[in-house]
């Protein structure tokens, strides 16, 4: 999906989601390990980018899930 992006990606657990239009309800942002556990699950305000600067998760591949609204958006994540 076009609609949200992740750079850098793969990254040293400092990345940038940005979402292309603007949204006007909740985002939660949700990090899984790719057994399905949840590693971290951030509230945040409204906007069009969002910073996560998060050093306890370790090196590996993930998804991570953006929820606004009623859209739901996955982007596989690499921390190196």
């Amino acid at each position: 999906n076009t609609e949200v992006e992740v750079y850098p990606n793969p990254s040293n657990a400092e990345f940038r989601i940005m979402m292309k239009e603007q949204t006007h309800s909740a985002v939660t942002m949700s990090i899984f390990s790719l057994n399905g556990n949840m590693l971290l699950r951030k509230e945040v305000q409204p906007m069009t980018a969002i910073n996560v600067n998060n050093h306890q998760i370790p090196a590996g591949v993930y998804i991570l899930k953006i929820e606004t609204g009623n859209q739901i958006y996955h982007k596989r994540i690499i921390i190196r």
